[in-house]
């Protein structure tokens, strides 16, 4: 398993195939588990699930920061255009 460091120095591409690598790992030692063959490290789904989830948890990141910068401000319009009409109806009461 890498660091979050390591893994924040992939590209997008790497980390999709980082994912897909990580997620067949993880069906093998679930296969290997219903057949009855004995996992040699028990706790490694444990380390499998967490590395799946750092990898989504980046590529979500990067996604963020990728609206964040189309956007400009990073800040959505939406959550300050819903205290606008919550203001005008309090106006208007």
């Amino acid at each position: 398993m890498k660091s979050i460091a390591e893994l924040r120095a992939l590209s997008d591409k790497e980390l999709t195939l980082r994912l897909e690598e990580f997620k067949k790992q993880l069906f093998k030692l679930g296969s290997k588990g219903a057949t009855g063959a004995g996992a040699e490290n028990p706790g490694r789904a444990k380390i499998l699930k967490r590395s799946i989830a750092k990898v989504k948890t980046l590529m979500r990141e990067k996604e963020i920061a990728l609206i964040r910068a189309q956007n400009g401000s990073g800040v959505q319009k939406i959550s300050s255009s819903k205290s606008n009409e919550k203001n005008k109806k309090q106006k208007t009461t």
